[in-house]
């Protein structure tokens, strides 16, 4: 990504620093640039590590930041990225549907001046990717699904998103934040990347209960089912093959549903598969990602 677009479409984020892709000192590596994008009056945060080429555009899963993947060294190093990940403030309109994500982030991608991206969706965050593939096929080079569905009603479990919106709508709006900031690591896995207060900092997204509640409703009523044949793009899926939250079948209804696409069943891997088995998504999405470039 052009260094002195991003300059010039977003401004520094609150405490904005650069980090090294690779989690380390300033020093130790790429630049990561924490910022903000205003689209519309909604502001997005971003982390980007610039460079030439078409970037690589993160979507990060429910309740965790993109830009953690892109701290952490979960991507690997050598691709200009672009974590793009919810808003910071929550819009007072309805942001309810995967189909409104995808728009606000198209805007988004259009106001970088982003063109050819290669999106990579984790969980929830492939949700956003597939749609924003299917709604806007333009500005999409190529797609990697890692641990995500085609549809909500694929999580595994009836009771996990009834129970998780009942949660968030019975909590009052303050009990809600320190319940969330006290447990979020734990409950949607990003402690695996280190101790929960640096899981909480680098990954976890401070959510509100309007937000979650938006994001739970936008994932219940997803389904793309029956548009997944239009997704003309090359596509890569991974998923660990112990998922219990989108089981390893959600994997496989997508591969058979795309023609162009390749599924890729890590042995003994679970939901987060993008942490504990990082060198080989790395390896996979290096290998994707440099056949479909040549």
């Amino acid at each position: 990504m052009d260094p002195e677009l991003l300059e010039s479409k977003a401004r520094p984020g609150a405490g904005a620093r650069a980090y090294s892709a690779s989690g380390g000192s300033r020093n130790a590596g790429p630049a990561a640039t924490l910022a903000t994008l205003d689209v519309s009056g909604v502001e997005i945060p971003l982390c980007a590590v610039a460079g030439r080429g078409a970037p690589v555009v993160v979507f990060g899963g429910l309740g965790w930041r993109a830009s953690g993947a892109v701290r952490s060294g979960t991507i690997g190093e050598g691709v200009p990225l672009v974590a793009l990940d919810y808003p910071r403030r929550w819009p007072r309109r309805p942001l309810d549907s995967m189909e409104d994500l995808a728009r606000l982030y198209g805007a988004a991608l259009e106001a970088l001046g982003v063109r050819e991206a290669r999106l990579l969706g984790f969980s929830v965050g492939g949700m956003v990717a597939l749609a924003l593939a299917l709604e806007r096929p333009e500005l999409i080079s190529s797609v990697a699904l890692v641990s995500t569905a085609a549809a909500g009603e694929r999580v595994a479990g009836r009771w996990r998103l009834p129970l998780a919106r009942a949660v968030a709508g019975a909590l009052p709006p303050e009990t809600f934040h320190r319940f969330y900031r006290a447990w979020g690591p734990r409950l949607i896995g990003t402690e695996l990347c280190g101790s929960p207060s640096e899981a909480a900092r680098v990954w976890s997204d401070p959510m509100g209960r309007r937000k979650m509640g938006d994001l739970l409703r936008a994932v219940a009523h997803f389904d793309a089912r029956d548009r997944l044949d239009q997704l003309g793009r090359p596509t890569l899926i991974v998923h660990g093959e112990r998922d219990l939250v989108f089981e390893p079948a959600a994997a496989l209804e997508l591969a058979r549903g795309i023609p162009t696409s390749r599924a890729i069943l890590i042995e003994g891997a679970d939901h987060f598969a993008f942490l504990t088995h990082r060198k080989r998504v790395v390896r996979d999405l290096d290998q994707f990602w440099r056949s479909n470039d040549l």
